[in-house]
């Protein structure tokens, strides 16, 4: 999962699916961001929200990476 500043190049961040522990969208315009490693990380979309099906790609390739970790 990558997040680019727009504003400072330096606040930009990726994510490999297996450091994210959880992953919470309290409605399609906010995205908070869990990590193992890092804390917590909290976006607000301005112009186009996260919706249904993409949040669950995003959460099924998050439980597969930890699938896949295991074995």
């Amino acid at each position: 999962v990558s997040w680019e500043s727009l504003d400072d190049a330096t606040q930009s961040r990726t994510w490999p699916y297996q450091s994210i522990r959880r992953l919470d969208r309290s409605n399609p315009y906010e995205l908070v961001i869990d990590t193992f490693a890092d804390g917590k990380y909290s976006f607000k979309m301005t112009t186009k929200p996260i919706g249904n099906e993409e949040f669950s790609a995003i959460t099924d390739y998050l439980a597969a990476a930890r699938t896949a970790a295991r074995q």
